[in-house]
């Protein structure tokens, strides 16, 4: 019998997708045409203490003429605002540079300005940008600095972030039970991806003593939020009896779902089935 769930443990490794990369919480900018939303005298009202220096009249004008469609307005004032100090104007700024003119550098640049002043969403995207080496040179050191930063402040995506470089020994010296604790911050606030790679740390006792009935319960949490990889690990598991009563019902349920997502895997382990559950 341990023979036997060492095996389907096995089979469950290569089953699951580890989902690993960096993930980011900003927002692509993106500039169109369309009506007008404010009116000309909410504009000027604006614009008249935005031309005395007003940082945080600038940065409003330049969100103002943003929804409007008009980003060649929106970035004159983002800038002024920007040079003046204003954070979420650098952190704009940066957003711009990267998905407006594709302008790595300028756009790191930006990040950075914002980062050093504590803007927890610019010290996470900073911390990609050294991850994935854009507009820098690749520095996972630098990627778990900023991480770390922004982490410790209660941001979901670098806490996962960090639990990757811990998991793979980037930037860090690899550290599974540092890894489990930065998944376990995530997923205790409910992302979904740090909820299915704690599900996997569990399931294979890395970094935490092995326990399926945990496993299951992570896995079950990530499945439930719709995706599909932690839904084809959860039919699995109901598959071969894994931390709850075995149930080719249930099984075949998770496995379909995933399966609409287009999970081969999933598809895969349904055909292991017998007949009548498949």
């Amino acid at each position: 019998m341990k023979q036997t769930k060492v095996r389907i443990l096995l089979v469950l490794i290569v089953a699951i997708i580890m989902l690993v990369g960096c993930v980011d919480n900003s927002h692509e900018v993106h500039v169109s045409a369309q009506e007008p939303i404010f009116s000309d005298a909410e504009v000027e009202e604006f614009r008249l203490l935005a031309e005395q220096d007003d940082a945080e009249a600038q940065f409003h004008l330049g969100i103002m003429y943003l929804m409007d469609g008009d980003g060649i307005n929106a970035e004159y004032w983002f800038m002024r605002a920007a040079e003046q100090g204003h954070v979420m104007a650098q952190n704009n700024l940066g957003m711009y540079y990267r998905d407006v003119y594709q302008d790595h550098e300028q756009a790191v640049y930006w990040f950075r300005r914002a980062a050093e002043q504590g803007m927890i969403s610019a010290q996470n995207t900073l911390g990609i940008m050294y991850e994935e080496g854009r507009g820098i040179a690749q520095n996972y050191e630098q990627a778990a600095y900023w991480y770390r930063k922004a982490a410790e402040q209660g941001n979901i995506n670098s806490q996962h972030n960090l639990a990757v470089l811990y998991q793979n020994g980037l930037g860090v010296s690899q550290n599974l039970e540092s890894a489990v604790y930065w998944y376990r911050k995530a997923a205790e606030q409910g992302f979904v991806s740090a909820q299915a790679n704690l599900g996997i740390m569990y399931a294979t006792g890395s970094g935490v003593i092995q326990s399926y009935e945990q496993a299951l319960y992570w896995t079950r949490l990530a499945a439930e939020q719709g995706e599909a990889t932690p839904q084809s690990n959860l039919g699995w598991m109901y598959h071969h009896g894994l931390g709850i009563e075995q149930s080719y019902e249930q099984a075949a349920h998770w496995y379909r779902r995933a399966i609409a997502q287009g999970n081969a895997q999933a598809q895969v382990n349904l055909d292991m089935l017998p007949a009548q559950y498949r």
